[in-house]
């Protein structure tokens, strides 16, 4: 998991929005 441009992604390629 790392985050990128206010995303949480995940090695699988999944992507969740981190918008606060």
């Amino acid at each position: 998991i790392y985050n990128q441009g206010g995303k949480l992604i995940f090695g699988q390629g999944t992507e969740l929005s981190v918008k606060p």
